[in-house]
């Protein structure tokens, strides 16, 4: 179980950065 959620999050934290980096690069 701890383990399923630790996978969640890190998901969860590349999807954000990955939103943020296309953000950045479009400004």
């Amino acid at each position: 179980a701890i383990i399923s959620i630790a996978m969640v999050v890190l998901r969860t934290k590349a999807k954000i950065e990955e939103r943020a980096i296309k953000r950045h690069r479009k400004r």
